[in-house]
């Protein structure tokens, strides 16, 4: 792969960036294929699905399919992508730059629909293959499950086990949800399910 700075592997094929700094680059069965996205990247790609959708962050983010290349923020938006699902829904964190105000969001790539999750969801950190997203941080960690919508997390916690969200790192297709907090003041890892919050 001589052409191109590998950042992402899918079984679709490795996604990376060209020997210009200005191409978005797949390699499969061992030929490297140019893709121009929006003319130059501020970033590497950072995901990709298993049908070849790849989202390269940018001063906004685009995805693309071959060479089709879609941008997912509008004028006076930036997009940090936290991911995308093998449904093709990218989750990500748009923050307005004229007064810095952000919030979660979900893209559908396959109808050009964008939803936003409001203001008490501030960013996201991850989506699983079933489009759920996770993110936030202490009192504005949230789930949300499309078609059923946003829950604060700390509304699975059971009351008996007094844990106390401090960031939200990672989702598993499980429905695993890796969270950074502390009970009785002793920080550390701990796991929710958020199945709990999927009925």
């Amino acid at each position: 792969l001589g052409a191109l700075a590998l950042s992402w592997v899918s079984p679709f094929g490795a996604f990376g960036v060209g020997q210009d700094g200005k191409s978005g680059a797949v390699a499969r069965s061992g030929k490297v294929t140019l893709a121009p996205l929006l003319g130059s990247l501020d970033g590497p790609i950072v995901a990709a699905n298993d049908i070849g959708l790849a989202v390269a962050t940018k001063q906004g983010a685009a995805f693309y399919q071959g060479t089709k290349a879609v941008p997912l923020a509008n004028a006076g938006e930036i997009v940090d992508v936290a991911g995308i699902s093998d449904s093709g829904i990218v989750a990500g964190t748009l923050t307005v730059t004229k007064d810095g105000t952000r919030q979660a969001m979900a893209y559908d790539t396959t109808n050009g629909k964008r939803t936003l999750l409001g203001v008490d969801a501030p960013n996201a950190t991850s989506i699983n293959s079933n489009g759920w997203i996770v993110g936030g941080s202490g009192k504005s960690a949230f789930l949300h499950v499309p078609g059923i919508g946003t829950k604060n997390l700390s509304s699975l916690v059971s009351p008996t086990a007094k844990l106390v969200i401090a960031d939200v790192i990672r989702m598993t297709d499980a429905g695993e949800i890796l969270v950074r907090g502390e009970v009785a003041g002793v920080p550390g890892l701990y796991v929710i399910d958020a199945n709990a919050g999927a009925k």
